[in-house]
């Protein structure tokens, strides 16, 4: 039996996230992140025989939830670095804990030990009561296997044993591993997948990073499989941080079909909250940038692929397009499919982004007039992720990630001396830079830390930086106004505004909060200071279904693979 997660229109479920949707073991209970037309993004909880779906309070911007083995508590995570835990029935949000770094995967030991992936510096699969206290290593990194993340673990209770996707470098996609907690022997099952999903009855379910769910007969006690994967139906949404599934213990699946395209459209929302949409909608694979005129907005549009060098790299391509701000017109600039990580010239006449070359990346330009073919701009060593061209066009910033994922700040010349200069280099520093923005009159550049989501400022002609924000932004961007001294960043409680004071130290003057503004969206901020744009998902409930007892349809897939061997 199939139906709709959530038939209200007014629903929007985000799919999008790493673990978009959790099912409680008995499967009676779902809990998944969507918004509604008089609310932001928060979690929501669906009982398995109950046709509407409610809000849970205080979720606002919570994220990849997971349920309790008794199915009482869901834990989330938000800001990508607090964990909290809320009862299923309601009541008062409890705080867990801060998280060292970034996290994104929960999976529950027991009623009272929560797993979680941590990424960046100490990376590894961490152990944390569910009552609070202090996060201890429970799956320490593989160094003989060179291993640099270790992703979305999954606990099997009974047997004692994490199922994690780990990460090498020059693998196009992470692989199956299984590690046993009472004695620390790994076992790598050289499946291509990033994460288990499942152990139903003697198959590990598991999912690769096209969509293809699978299912694979594995020994548990011996640590190693007994026979060949399979194939199964059907096949999900991917995007680059996961797969668009959910499944039970008891085989109750709810999952994004795969083909589905995010549709979304664009906002103009000012900062007393008066929201006008943009005409039209889109389907937008990245996060949107105002014009230097104020007059279009550049987005990447399309279903997009995932590409690059190895899975822990790539990035979501699409094609370059223009949206005239009072029409919504929109104007293709690239037709490849190849664009990544775009902005604008400051002198409004050129996009600048990320293109995959091979199995490399390079920095390019294109006309948005279509006045000239689009051109490389800048080779790099490692990956370019996001990029931030200076003022005087001499220069940009960009970020980049090697195959260990280390993050490099650098500055690129555009002199033709092929100069480059390593502003923050994460190898020998904590802070592991992201989504760099330059002030508009050069003179400092603001970009959020990896490892703690935080807020910071550094002077591009110096060493002088300063953390400016107290407790984090996520992944959201950090935008500058028009008169360089004033920032703006997505926190847990709306949209935070500072006041930068640059003399005679850098230091923050002054702090407020703009409530109501939508969280975990996609935004950019106009030049003039005054209106933001923001990306609003729609129509999203009725693509997602929810499979109860799709572990009969399983069953069926893998006897009749067994029947032809």
């Amino acid at each position: 039996m199939r139906f709709a997660l959530a038939d209200d229109p007014s629903i929007s479920i985000n799919a999008s996230t790493t673990r978009p949707f959790a099912v409680s073991p008995d499967g009676s209970t779902i809990v998944f992140q969507a918004a509604a037309d008089s609310m932001g993004l928060r979690l929501w909880v669906r009982r398995i025989g109950d046709p509407r779906a409610r809000p849970l309070a205080g979720t606002e911007g919570g994220i990849n939830a997971a349920i309790s083995p008794d199915g009482e508590w869901v834990a989330f995570i938000t800001g990508n670095r607090e964990l909290r835990k809320v009862r299923l029935s309601g009541g008062d949000l409890i705080k867990v804990a801060t998280l060292d770094a970034v996290s994104a995967t929960l999976s529950w030991a027991s009623n009272e030990a929560i797993f979680f992936e941590q990424i960046g510096p100490d990376a590894g699969i961490h152990r944390i009561d569910a009552s609070g206290g202090r996060a201890q290593l429970a799956v320490p990194l593989d160094t003989a296997a060179h291993e640099t993340r270790q992703r979305r673990p999954l606990v099997l209770r009974d047997a004692g044993i994490v199922v994690y996707g780990s990460y090498v470098p020059d693998e196009d996609e992470p692989s199956i591993v299984l590690y046993r907690l009472a004695d620390g022997r790994r076992a790598r099952l050289n499946l291509p997948g990033i994460g288990a999903l499942a152990l139903i009855e003697d198959r590990l379910i598991y999912a690769r990073g096209d969509g293809s769910l699978m299912a694979v007969p594995i020994d548990l006690k011996g640590m190693q499989t007994r026979g060949d994967p399979v194939r199964l139906d059907p096949s999900v949404t991917a995007q680059g941080t996961g797969t668009a599934v959910g499944l039970s213990e008891a085989g109750t699946m709810v999952y994004q079909a795969a083909g589905v395209a995010p549709v979304a459209r664009l906002e103009l929302v000012d900062t007393t909250g008066k929201v006008r949409p943009i005409p039209g909608e889109f389907v937008i694979a990245e996060a949107p940038r105002f014009s230097p005129d104020g007059r279009r907005i550049l987005a990447g549009i399309g279903a997009g692929t995932s590409g690059g060098p190895g899975a822990a790299l790539r990035l979501f391509l699409s094609d370059l397009w223009t949206i005239d701000v009072v029409s919504g017109e929109p104007t293709r600039i690239t037709n490849d499919n190849q664009a990544a990580s775009s902005s604008w010239t400051p002198d409004n006449k050129r996009a600048l982004y990320t293109k995959a070359v091979g199995r490399g990346y390079e920095l390019w330009t294109a006309p948005v007039d279509g006045s000239a073919p689009a051109a490389r701009l800048v080779e790099l060593n490692d990956i370019p992720v996001a990029s931030s061209m200076m003022p005087d066009q001499r220069s940009v910033i960009v970020e980049t990630r090697d195959p260990g994922v280390s993050v490099v700040l650098l500055r690129a010349w555009l002199d033709g001396s092929r100069r480059i200069d390593t502003l923050i280099a994460s190898r020998g520093e904590r802070v592991r830079p992201n989504n760099p923005r330059v002030s508009p009159d050069g003179q400092w550049v603001a970009y959020t830390d990896r490892t703690s989501s935080e807020v910071w400022v550094r002077l591009l002609n110096g060493t002088t930086a300063l953390q400016v924000s107290t407790g984090g932004t996520g992944f959201n961007p950090v935008v500058w106004g028009p008169d360089s001294r004033r920032l703006y960043y997505a926190g847990n409680g709306g949209l935070v505004a500072i006041e930068l004071q640059t003399s005679p130290t850098l230091g923050v003057f002054r702090r407020h909060v703009i409530s109501g503004f939508p969280q975990d969206a996609e935004y950019d901020i106009a030049p003039d200071g005054k209106t933001f744009v923001v990306v609003q998902p729609v129509r999203a409930s009725a693509d997602v279904f929810v499979a109860v007892d799709w572990v009969s349809e399983a069953r069926a897939q893998w006897q009749a693979a067994r029947g032809r061997e």
